[in-house]
């Protein structure tokens, strides 16, 4: 159970993160991304990644494209 005093903290999204990211993508998504695609936004100068977490734990993100 979360400690309900922990504040969500959101920053960029960081490469040890992926695992979470591809774990939430399986739970939330019926054709998630793999974790290599989470890498190429990440990487891509197109995209903005963040990613929100509670401690060390990641628990959301965002990934936006600019065109």
């Amino acid at each position: 159970m979360t400690d309900r005093t922990e504040k969500l903290l959101v920053g960029p999204m960081l490469p040890q993160e992926l695992a979470e990211f591809e774990r939430i993508d399986r739970d939330c998504f019926p054709t998630p991304w793999p974790a290599a695609e989470f890498k190429r936004f990440m990487e891509s100068g197109e995209c903005t990644c963040i990613s929100g977490r509670l401690g060390e734990r990641s628990v959301g993100y965002g990934v936006m494209l600019f065109e």
